[in-house]
């Protein structure tokens, strides 16, 4: 047997509160994690980490959400899958991938689910829809209702999904060895830095 990995995850920012108001969700983003570090995986969510309004699917690199995101908090739920399964993975993602280009975000999507509304435009995908698609096309997990309505509760509450880690994501990626603690603390020391010189040349 082999592993494969669902991580969701929860940030302190404006757009994150936004998504749990619209989605009712306690972890409003789910990635697909194929790392045995938990230091990348997959998922729609912004292309560039300063700009959430432009979205996509993307191989997120989570060492870079440290510096960003500090405060993250994340769970790991642990799903077993035959070796043959976890090949058409792997196939069925890099046809996504082949494809990137052509795929946006779907908040509407998002917002819609509040209101109980299937909204679906051509090539358009929010995180919990893509995981919950891709999964379904590798034969992996099914979910009694459509892609697009699953949500990161739903792989949450789902008795094939075994919970290995709550905690925050810089705790994860600390004990995975994934990046260096030192590392990680000099970059924030240094955003923080930068943060406070802006502010303090904005206040005189």
């Amino acid at each position: 047997m082999k592993s494969i990995y669902l991580m969701v995850t929860r940030t302190n920012t404006a757009f994150c509160k936004a998504l749990m108001k619209a989605s009712k969700e306690p972890y409003p983003h789910i990635s697909l994690v194929l790392d045995e570090n938990f230091a990348t995986g997959h998922s729609f969510s912004r292309l560039k980490i300063h700009n959430p309004l432009v979205g996509g699917l993307k191989h997120e690199e989570y060492t870079q959400w440290l510096t960003k995101f500090p405060s993250t908090i994340c769970k790991i739920y642990k799903l077993d899958v035959t070796p043959q399964q976890y090949d058409k993975l792997n196939t069925t993602l890099n046809k996504w991938y082949a494809k990137g280009n052509v795929y946006g975000y779907n908040l509407r999507g998002v917002v819609g689910r509040k209101f109980n509304l299937n909204i679906h435009p051509k090539n358009r995908y929010f995180c919990s829809h893509f995981v919950s698609q891709i999964l379904r096309e590798a034969d992996i997990l099914y979910f009694d209702k459509p892609p697009i309505c699953t949500l990161a509760s739903d792989f949450m509450n789902n008795e094939k999904l075994e919970l290995i880690y709550d905690g925050t994501l810089k705790d994860l990626l600390y004990q995975s060895q994934a990046v260096p603690r030192e590392q990680v603390e000099i970059k924030i020391k240094r955003r923080d830095r930068v943060t406070n010189y802006i502010l303090g040349a904005l206040n005189h």
